[in-house]
């Protein structure tokens, strides 16, 4: 604009379409009231007829003025010397009509007020002053014509009248335009701040045209180079169902012309190609807003192709939880099963020597250990496929995991991540220990009373003692906190307190399992009330011939102890839950010179044990059982004897479960057990 923006203020000024419209709308008004005044002043103008030639002419040159403008306004519609010449001219026609109408009483004298009024509010204070200066101007103008050209005398009293006119009332509408400004400053100030919002936020965001059948677009912010191959600039004017593939184009197209008041607008979810040629998904939540008194669309995309990807893992990985539960159960049951049948199997050859006898209860045997590797096959559904652990540094997959998070997450909750620097790099499958987190993140928003919390996640460096290394993810609410009768089982499968809300109580299996699969360790803390806090711990990764050697040297010396031919008699305690299992393990150890002690859960061998001191020399359990299980007891009794070796038995047939209690003394066999395969085992604990 030029000179033209320095003598205005274009804060009044509409867009250049509107302005142009505006200034044609004027010069239309002008031509026909000066049709409409020559009329009145040819029938009622005392001295019409003695200014006949000056009156036409000047009439005509107004009129072509006016023409002239509607022709340029297009092609130039900010012009300094049209805006400064037309309030000239109108007052100089107005200058004549009063003329004609014998001089400054004349009642065209009115019409000397509307170049102030209307150029004022238009355009400013400036140009009110300004054409308050022409108006008075025209007044002495008139007044020295009426007394030397038409030779009468000046109303002094009506002069004084009109010139108090011209200067209150046009100060008063200089109040009125600076009011004006004040509005239109405050409105162009909160347009100006949402555009600087909306160009720098980081979300892809663009204004379009809501009132155009193609709804072009107005303008698009930085961050939409995210997402689209073309620059922002280039995205101007471009149609925006041009944005999505052809699928979802009237999806969009319905969502941006509906009535988006903001209260009840709903997000459209649609996909569009981004700068790799790659589809991915958006939610695209529109707006209704103004900018320039213009009504237009406020579109902001957010990419949810990530999340959907995590929920579906999120969901796979549930299935897979239930499939993993499910095998299990029926593996546990299966085992319990096969063992009664072999061992009783077993026991027969061990009482008769008939050798007929022996084929046949042999391909009993062998029948039962082909079912035990049916039940093998069967675990092996719901077990995790590692071919897809890398040796990572997890700091940064997860940062951004929790940005995803975050946003899923009710207004307010918070949710913060804190990640120490030079994190040991550990072995992982990261897609599923992101999972993990999002379990657990999502179990703790849904412990927040009220909707109303914080949950703090934490990644640092931690030495589970002075052989094992790796790092510590802390996940730490303030939520309503687990009751102490309710932690030990919390990881049970199907164990939910959220069953009548959907719970399946498959979730927190799931964590346990795949930190188990990454020989990690998880356990929780909580205070009810107060929070909770999970400690999930991944070890360091270690060389491969490190791993290779330390298991190598574990079997040398099993098969070294296995060699030996003599076993001496130990005092066994014996924990079973299950009564055929229990009296088939019983006399086993009776058979091979062992003195036994029994009991049908964890609960009751502790109580031997405590009684008994160190009666025993081993302790045969079963993993799972009612009151206590094999794990819980193992942990009670290495609170005051860590060299009683412990052997937990087990139907899950899930080797990880020892890495929660990792002890030199503490071992781990699956059922069904043969005789052989226990009576090789005691022999190896008692040459270790």
């Amino acid at each position: 604009m030029g000179v033209f923006e320095q003598f205005i203020d274009v804060r009044l000024l509409p867009n250049r379409q509107k302005f142009i419209t505006s200034q044609s709308t004027q010069a239309w008004l002008r031509m026909v009231l000066g049709i409409i005044f020559s009329l009145y002043i040819y029938a009622h103008g005392p001295y019409f007829d003695a200014i006949f030639p000056v009156f036409v002419v000047s009439i005509l040159f107004y009129q072509s003025v006016n023409l002239i403008t509607l022709y340029w306004i297009k092609r130039k519609p900010y012009s300094i010397s049209r805006l400064l010449l037309m309030p000239v001219i109108d007052c100089f026609i107005i200058f004549i009509a009063m003329w004609a109408d014998g001089g400054h009483m004349s009642v065209a004298y009115v019409l000397l007020l509307s170049p102030i009024f209307g150029n004022g509010f238009r355009y400013g204070s400036y140009m009110l002053r300004y054409c308050q200066i022409v108006a008075l101007i025209t007044m002495i103008s008139i007044c020295l014509i009426t007394t030397f050209q038409l030779n009468l005398a000046i109303d002094w009293l009506g002069l004084a009248a009109e010139i108090i006119g011209i200067l209150y009332l046009s100060s008063y509408g200089d109040s009125l335009v600076k009011k004006n400004e004040s509005t239109t400053q405050a409105r162009v100030e909160a347009e100006d701040s949402a555009s600087r919002l909306i160009a720098e936020t980081p979300h892809p965001a663009f204004t379009f045209d809501s009132n155009a059948p193609d709804t072009p677009i107005l303008y698009a912010n930085p961050a939409m180079a995210q997402l689209t191959p073309d620059q922002p600039e280039a995205l101007i004017g471009m149609p925006i169902h041009r944005l999505v593939i052809k699928e979802d184009r009237e999806a969009l197209i319905a969502n941006a012309l509906s009535d988006q008041t903001g209260q009840n607008s709903q997000p459209c979810y649609v996909r569009m190609q981004d700068k790799n040629g790659e589809n991915i998904q958006l939610m695209c939540e529109i707006r209704r807003t103004k900018q320039s008194g213009k009504e237009i669309g406020l579109a902001y995309l957010t990419n949810i192709s990530e999340s959907e990807r995590l929920q579906g893992a999120l969901v796979k990985a549930q299935n897979q939880a239930f499939t993993a539960a499910l095998a299990s159960g029926i593996a546990h049951d299966f085992r319990n099963l096969l063992s009664g049948i072999i061992g009783h199997a077993e026991l027969i050859t061990l009482d008769h020597d008939d050798a007929s006898l022996h084929k046949d209860i042999n391909e009993i045997i062998v029948a039962g250990n082909h079912g035990c590797e049916m039940v093998e096959q069967l675990l092996q559904m719901g077990r995790s496929n590692q071919a897809d652990a890398k040796v990572q540094d997890i700091a940064d997959s997860i940062n951004r995991m929790i940005q995803l998070a975050r946003v899923q997450l009710p207004p307010d909750i918070a949710l913060t991540v804190k990640a120490d620097e030079n994190l040991p790099l550990v072995c992982v499958n990261i897609a599923q220990i992101e999972q993990v987190l999002l379990n657990l993140i999502s179990n703790s928003a849904q412990s927040m009373p009220d909707k109303h919390g914080l949950i703090k996640v934490s990644i640092s460096r931690h030495n589970l003692d002075t052989d094992t290394h790796g790092i510590l993810l802390s996940i730490r609410d303030n939520g309503r906190g687990i009751d102490a009768d309710q932690l030990q089982s919390i990881f049970k499968p199907f164990w939910s307190t959220r069953k009548d809300t959907g719970g399946t109580g498959l979730g927190l299996a799931m964590v346990q399992r795949i930190i188990r699969w990454h020989k990690g360790s998880i356990n929780v803390e909580s205070i009810p009330g107060e929070g909770s806090l999970f400690n999930i711990f991944l070890p360091e990764h270690l060389e491969q011939d490190q791993l290779e050697n330390s298991d190598s040297n574990l079997t040398l010396e099993v098969t070294q102890a296995a060699t030996e031919s003599v076993i001496r008699p130990w005092n066994l305690l014996l924990v079973e839950d299950q009564v055929d299992v229990m009296y088939i393990h019983n006399t086993f150890l009776t058979k091979m010179g062992h003195s036994v002690q029994t009991a049908v859960n964890g609960k009751l061998a502790f109580d031997i044990i405590k009684k008994s001191g160190d009666a025993f020399d081993m302790i045969l359990t079963d993993y799972m059982m009612p009151e206590m299980d094999g794990i819980a007891l193992t942990k009670a009794v290495r609170e005051f004897n860590s060299d009683l070796p412990i052997t937990i038995v087990t139907a899950f047939g899930e080797d990880d479960t020892l890495d929660e209690i990792k002890h030199e003394n503490t071992y781990f066999m699956n059922k069904p057990l043969s005789y052989h395969q226990l009576h090789s085992h005691l022999l190896a604990l008692q040459n270790a």
